[in-house]
């Protein structure tokens, strides 16, 4: 359609300015409770949104078609939390994502008072993504600001500070349905400058930026409320947009130098890089043994060549013994190899990967001791501390969450976060390594560890379910698997890495 076109349907409003009659009465067929008919509108407005706006036109598109389009969403949302069963189970929210112009099924137990509230909420956020895809940049940076401060600081923001349980859990669960539908680069980017507090929206009226509110929450009385902050920001960690990955970790670890003096006498024919574990797979050993042990595996991790071998180490703690090609490790290292992939993709696409400095002239190096890790390093260092005291809910947020920082391919943030080596500082490493150390120390206490845990790790949940009563230790096998689990994880990614990097 050509810009001229869209002039055609302009009428004037009688104080000097345009009217766009066709816009209005397409917008005045949304709300339509025939599906067809509402459809039909929305396609319109879509298509008279996505040309080219002449001179005339854009004004008026600016100033009255894209705010009705926030307004909707506006009416969507109110509609919702007037609901007398509001706020809706949080895991209906997670399990709710609709599609635009796709119609929706599902099952009797998916079925719940105010689902279709939540879909309609769902499938016109969805839309909102699709006009930004459509329109041209200028139309898709205006709507994606008027979205952000006309519903996410006036309506979402208040509501998701509110103290209530069930409010949180609700708005912290809404939060990841909004990234799952918030793909356009441009609405992605507006958004995650709300998220930040980045300009222009670093006075919004409201004590606490949303990463704020999310950090905070990561240590919430409610083991629910914890867990799905967690889970937002494994979403947000998936996200294509650059300001995630800088504000969360890479700008506290772009130019630093983590790994520095290693100890001289580590050479390819020292024999540390074959130093065998004092700990056998089915025994643990005593304090004192315990200690020179410590000692050596400090000396080794330094001295080897392959990073992944600290994480392995750690694993001989646990009474797993095992080698980082082993069979057991085959599913860990193939997942890792596909997930690296996409995140070194995502890091060039987003030009986050350092340029190579063919003249000396890059930024200086920093040292390491005036480093700060960030809000949520300190917050997944202090959280993984605990992890033998925390629920398992808990504990499988935070692994999935570690996994994706992991993942990150920035050369200093993945040193800072994968490299055992790295001293003088707490790290991922360093607090697994205090972890492995607990669950040696408790494993003495318990009979026939090994063959229990065993046993533990083949039963299936039904059965778990079934004998929970009749387990003995069955917390602390349960806190083992989960540590087992993120070491081997670990181990695995920072070995692909390893690889890539001796390829290159």
């Amino acid at each position: 359609m050509q810009p001229e076109l869209v002039d055609l349907f302009l009428e004037e409003n009688g104080s000097g300015g345009f009217r766009f009659v066709l816009m209005e009465k397409l917008f005045a067929f949304v709300p339509s409770e025939d599906n067809w008919v509402s459809l039909k509108a929305c396609e319109g407005i879509l298509l008279l949104l996505s040309v080219k706006h002449s001179p005339r036109a854009a004004p008026v598109i600016e100033e009255e078609s894209l705010p009705k389009i926030a307004s909707w969403l506006e009416a969507l949302y109110t509609r919702l939390c007037m609901l007398e069963n509001f706020p809706i189970p949080y895991q209906h929210v997670l399990a709710t994502t609709a599609q635009w112009g796709v119609g929706t099924t599902a099952s009797e137990d998916q079925k719940f008072h105010g689902r279709l509230e939540l879909v309609r909420v769902s499938s016109w956020l969805d839309y909102i993504d699709n006009v930004c895809n459509a329109c041209e940049a200028s139309t898709s940076i205006k709507l994606s600001s008027i979205i952000v401060e006309r519903f996410f600081i006036v309506h979402f923001h208040a509501n998701i500070m509110k103290e209530n349980e069930s409010h949180v859990a609700f708005h912290t669960a809404f939060l990841i349905m909004c990234l799952k539908h918030v793909n356009n680069s441009l609405l992605l980017d507006e958004f995650c400058k709300y998220l930040f507090g980045l300009a222009p929206y670093e006075s919004t009226g409201h004590a606490l930026t949303i990463f704020q509110i999310l950090i905070s929450r990561c240590n919430h009385i409610s083991d629910e409320v914890s867990s799905l902050s967690m889970e937002a920001f494994c979403h947000l960690l998936r996200k294509k947009s650059a300001i995630i990955y800088e504000e969360l970790v890479v700008k506290y670890t772009r130019g630093r130098h983590f790994i520095s003096g290693l100890a001289s006498d580590c050479s390819a024919d020292s024999g540390l890089a074959v130093i065998e574990p004092t700990v056998s797979a089915n025994s643990f050993v005593s304090d004192s043994e315990s200690e020179d042990e410590n000692k050596s595996l400090d000396r080794h991790i330094a001295c080897s060549a392959d990073p992944a071998t600290g994480y392995i180490r750690l694993l001989k703690r646990l009474g797993i013994s095992c080698d980082i090609e082993s069979s057991e490790m085959f599913d860990y290292l193939q997942s890792s190899k596909t997930e690296l992939n996409f995140y070194v993709n995502l890091f060039l696409d987003l030009d986050l990967m350092p340029k190579i400095d063919l003249d000396g002239t890059g930024p200086a190096e920093q040292s390491v001791p005036d480093f700060t890790a960030g809000p949520l390093m300190q917050m997944v260092l202090t959280r993984l501390k605990c992890m033998f005291c925390q629920s398992e809910k808990i504990n499988n947020s935070l692994v999935r969450l570690i996994v994706k920082l992991y993942l990150l391919p920035h050369p200093d943030t993945s040193e800072y976060i994968t490299d055992p080596r790295v001293a003088a500082i707490p790290t991922i490493f360093s607090a697994l390594s205090k972890l492995s150390k607990e669950a040696e120390r408790k494993s003495r206490n318990i009979i026939d560890f090994s063959s229990g845990i065993a046993k533990f790790r083949s039963m299936s949940e039904e059965e778990l379910d079934a004998q929970l009563d009749n387990i003995a230790n069955e917390y602390f096998y349960r806190h083992c698997l989960c540590l087992e689990h993120l070491l081997k994880m670990a181990a695995a990614i920072t070995h692909v890495k390893h690889v890539s990097i001796s390829v290159q």
